[in-house]
């Protein structure tokens, strides 16, 4: 078996990383499974657990063009406002992609998180 790894940010000097197995949210938000991903957030998964490069499942599936898995996601309670190791947030990740669909979909609930 093979495995990712999950980090939390604690804070800006101490990074822990824990091994998460493959089959977790980030293969799910990959794929676009939305029944593994409702299953998977259901059971309690992280949906801000972090891989080796500090992406969550809502930046895979944005990555991975998977509109209706970040939409999923969100609705889960998803993060906006992480940034991987390499200084990347989900929107910045959704305008690299160049879908204007998964634009809005960041960017809009990004702007209705700011206003509430």
């Amino acid at each position: 078996m093979s495995l990712h790894t999950n980090f939390i940010y604690r804070n800006p000097s101490a990074i822990e990383a824990n091994a998460i197995p493959q089959g977790t949210l980030h293969d799910a938000a990959e794929q676009g499974d939305l029944r593994h991903i409702r299953s998977l957030v259901a059971d309690g998964a992280n949906v801000d657990a972090r891989d080796a490069q500090g992406q969550t499942p809502l930046i895979i599936a944005i990555r991975h063009r998977q509109l209706r898995a970040a939409a999923e996601l969100i609705a889960a309670g998803a993060n906006l406002s992480v940034e991987t190791r390499a200084g990347w947030t989900p929107l910045s990740v959704a305008v690299k992609s160049g879908n204007p669909f998964m634009i809005e979909l960041v960017a809009g609930t990004a702007g209705a998180a700011v206003k509430a």
